[in-house]
């Protein structure tokens, strides 16, 4: 996970087996990568729940 920029937007990309997928959320850009299919990698990506630092 990074800080979003401006420029960040949600992406995919698809090389043979391999799924890459960036999205950006509540200022932060969520990249998940691996040998899965593009829904998957989505919902993975939309299942990550963050936490407030204390």
């Amino acid at each position: 996970m990074n800080r979003a920029t401006q420029n960040s937007s949600d992406q995919m990309l698809r090389t043979g087996r391999r799924t890459v997928y960036s999205s950006v959320r509540d200022n932060a850009e969520i990249t998940i990568v691996g040998e899965l299919p593009p829904q998957t990698a989505k919902r993975i990506a939309d299942s990550i729940k963050f936490r407030a630092v204390q």
